[in-house]
């Protein structure tokens, strides 16, 4: 039977560990399509969604810690 060392932590906690590096190389990647999505829209389409060219990088930000921080109530 093979043995995985857990260096002093149950598997559990690793696993809990590989879990939360994969969410955030998932946030990551999808900060990072947000960004190059946005550079590749005309100065005049960002206009229209309330975005200027030099603000794309903190607006990307902004956008994402609303989504994680959940729906806003209506």
């Amino acid at each position: 039977m093979a043995q995985t060392l857990t260096f002093g932590r149950n598997r559990a906690s690793s696993t809990t560990l590989w879990r939360r590096f994969a969410g955030l190389f998932r946030r990551s990647n999808e900060r990072l399509q947000t960004i190059r999505e946005l550079h590749g829209l005309s100065d005049e389409m960002l206009r229209d969604i309330g975005v200027d060219r030099d603000n794309i990088e903190s607006s990307v930000d902004a956008i994402l810690a609303n989504k994680e921080s959940g729906p806003t109530p209506r």
